[in-house]
């Protein structure tokens, strides 16, 4: 975490935060293959990366302007796909059994088509499981007490988020999408009034 005070009034701070993650082990989907139900696994490699920016401003003891921002980018592949022959084994490699080159192929858009009992001919067809994830969210929140004990907030929230299949990660790329994607604005006014009995 960062921090900067310009002034005893401004402060600014940044949180970077990246997170690499595999899973041997990620349930893919339920297949009939030959009206017999298969299990198919896959190794799935994910990169999320985020930076979450915060800044207070004091005007005055009765009126402060506070500022959040987060971008987020989450990519994922599939690789190693597998198929569940023994549930019940001690050992993870012997409840499964990894298709090989020869078994597995990508179509038109990513898709995963697969030669689950090796036989030569393709079984099934899966959607594109990899992914990309944006999101941005942000809140600019303006505080006035306009009178002791009574405070005015005026809040703006704006998001955006998009979905892809490519799972690339590529962060550059990715934020240039982002703000391209359709956002959505939200004002809010809410007004406290003390009363003094």
């Amino acid at each position: 975490r960062f921090s900067w005070r310009p002034s005893p009034n401004v402060n600014f701070s940044a949180s970077p935060g990246v997170n690499v993650s595999r899973n041997n082990r990620q349930y893919l989907t339920r297949a009939l293959v030959a009206e017999k139900p298969e299990y198919l696994l896959a190794g799935l490699k994910q990169t999320s990366a985020s930076m979450t920016f915060r800044s207070d401003v004091t005007f005055s003891p009765t009126l402060s302007l506070q500022l959040y921002a987060e971008p987020f980018v989450s990519s994922g592949s599939y690789r190693d796909f597998k198929r569940v022959i023994a549930p019940r084994a001690a050992r993870f490699a012997d409840r499964v059994q990894i298709l090989g080159l020869d078994q597995v192929s990508r179509g038109p858009g990513g898709a995963v088509r697969l030669d689950v009992d090796g036989n030569g001919t393709q079984d099934l067809e899966l959607p594109n499981p990899d992914f990309t994830y944006l999101s941005f969210r942000s809140n600019v929140v303006l505080r006035w007490e306009y009178s002791l004990g009574s405070t005015l907030f005026v809040v703006w929230q704006h998001g955006r988020s998009g979905f892809d299949n490519d799972g690339q990660f590529r962060v550059g790329d990715r934020l240039g999408d982002l703000f391209r994607s359709p956002a959505d604005n939200v004002f809010l006014v809410k007004l406290n009034y003390w009363l003094g009995l």
